[in-house]
């Protein structure tokens, strides 16, 4: 799901402008082609097994996995609509709750990390087996750039205060669930980077979507050349 960040806030304060999660990590160029996420299985299926797209699938599985966590039933209409494209995904998540002791703390919420400005969307915080966790539900491939989506949630809850996490993707497939457990601590350090380079880009003018991803060689020399310019 491609979150909107264009108006964000947290209580009354206004964060206009502050990019998303999944918007510093498409600038970077490291999202590419969301059909790069799904599995060859999945896109040999027919059109109506698609839902649409697999980004749609996405949100309404996210929705459903949800809805399972808080123990609420879902709706016949909705179930009978999304059976093909949805309800096997959704068949695995309910065996990830059969195997694991998952306790519901938040889903589907804001979180803002005022120091390195920007904002994210956990679909869940959870009590896994006794240890905090946040979790990236897939319902098809688990793209290697999850690891740095996690980490930046992470990253925004404990600047708001909050314990950490572990960090934990949960690739359903049909009927059935495989984790994935991301514990490199250099994860955090990089999403570091790549939103401060963001911040660095639009501080300098740089056009997102018309230039490559700059190498710190170049921003430092593209930093020197702006300070010339305010000196002069």
């Amino acid at each position: 799901m491609v979150e909107d960040a264009s108006e964000p806030s947290i209580g009354s304060v206004p964060m206009n402008n502050w990019p998303s999660t999944t918007q510093v990590l498409h600038d970077a160029g490291l999202y590419g082609d969301i059909s790069r996420w799904t599995s060859k299985a999945d896109r040999e299926q027919p059109e109506e097994y698609a839902c649409g797209t697999s980004r749609s699938r996405g949100t309404n599985v996210d929705g459903g996995c949800n809805l399972l966590l808080m123990k609420k039933n879902l709706d016949v209409a909705w179930c009978h609509k999304h059976e093909s494209c949805c309800l096997p995904f959704l068949d695995g998540y309910k065996e990830f709750l059969r195997r694991h002791d998952v306790k519901l703390i938040d889903c589907a919420f804001e979180v803002v990390n005022k120091a390195e400005r920007y904002v994210g969307h956990p679909d869940q915080v959870v009590m896994l087996d006794g240890v905090r966790a946040t979790l990236d539900i897939k319902s098809g491939a688990m793209p290697a750039v999850t690891k740095f989506q996690l980490a930046s949630y992470d990253s925004a809850q404990r600047s708001m205060g909050m314990p950490r996490t572990l960090r934990v993707g949960i690739q359903l497939s049909r009927g059935d669930f495989k984790p994935h457990y991301f514990t490199d601590p250099r994860d955090l350090d990089f999403w570091v980077i790549e939103v401060r380079h963001w911040w660095n880009k639009r501080s300098l003018g740089i056009t997102f979507g018309e230039a490559e991803l700059l190498s710190s060689t170049e921003l430092k020399a593209l930093a020197v050349l702006a300070e010339k310019r305010e000196a002069a």
